[in-house]
């Protein structure tokens, strides 16, 4: 389990998710969750803990799924030019 890595930043939550899923570490991916934590998916079947929450994981990562994280197109120069039609 790779569960040595800790989410410092929001953003790490996501990208530690990404890494253990597309390397298979269905343990790695429950262990980010607190002990008590609710998933829902699928929606219709929520499970609780971190228990219960590695089937999924182990299920996904064995269908195939794999995550990619996407950035944000870079922010105008002025920050103030988005959403704005060129004069």
């Amino acid at each position: 389990m790779s569960g040595e890595a800790k989410a410092i930043q929001p953003g790490d939550v996501t990208r530690l998710v990404a890494e253990r899923l597309n390397a298979g570490d269905a343990a790695g991916v429950a262990a980010l969750y607190e002990p008590g934590a609710v998933l829902a998916y699928p929606a219709d079947q929520p499970v609780t803990g971190r228990e219960a929450i590695q089937p999924i994981c182990q299920k996904m990562a064995g269908a195939g799924v794999r995550l990619t994280i996407e950035t944000p197109a870079a922010a105008s120069p002025r920050g103030s030019d988005v959403g704005r039609s060129p004069r």
